[in-house]
């Protein structure tokens, strides 16, 4: 019987000879985790996979997944510059962000060589993403994360900056918060 392929916080932990804890149990059937460094090594799977990391100051973990509550009336707006707007809200311009995306992988199926998913959201010539994904997966798998990798580029281009009293110094990069915005739910 074949041993169950690693979960993606394994590869993690792994990679980085415990220095990161995480607990993504998404699995891969391979990683090649090669660089001059852990980031190198560990880069191209966390930011293809999207995997929330973030330094506590003691390590670097996944996030506790807590999502906090924003009173819009009393809470929002609380800085020691009077001057300063309750929130700014920006947005990445379309143009800046990929129309394209590839994405190199190991394919079982071809022998273990590269294999290439694509995916488009226009046919006009506009920014195109290469992605290097050193990981061991079938083409069927491998066909849905350009089309995750452009969705999330487009959903993460909005950007809002909110000003919370001090009891809210608990939350965690990648935790979340209601706000009363659409979309409601923001990821810090």
């Amino acid at each position: 019987m074949a041993d169950a392929p690693p979960g993606v916080g394994a590869i993690l932990n792994d990679v980085s000879a415990g220095l990161i804890s995480c607990d993504d149990p998404r699995t891969l059937a391979g990683y090649a985790a090669h660089g001059r460094s852990i980031k190198a090594a560990v880069e191209p799977l966390v930011s293809t996979l999207a995997v929330q990391l973030f330094d506590d100051g003691s390590r670097i973990r996944t996030p506790s997944g807590q999502v906090a509550a924003v009173d819009a009336e009393g809470e929002l707006g609380a800085s020691p510059d009077q001057q300063a707007p309750r929130h700014e809200r920006n947005q990445i311009p379309g143009e800046q962000l990929p129309a394209t995306v590839r994405l190199l992988y190991y394919d079982p199926a071809r022998d273990y060589q590269f294999g290439e998913a694509r995916a488009s959201v226009s046919d006009a010539h506009l920014a195109e993403e290469q992605r290097d994904l050193p990981a061991v997966m079938d083409a069927g798998e491998a066909k849905t994360l350009p089309q995750q990798l452009l969705a999330r580029s487009w959903a993460e281009r909005d950007r809002l900056t909110v000003r919370l009293p001090p009891r809210h110094l608990a939350l965690e990069p990648g935790g979340s918060v209601e706000l009363p915005f659409s979309p409601g739910r923001w990821t810090i």
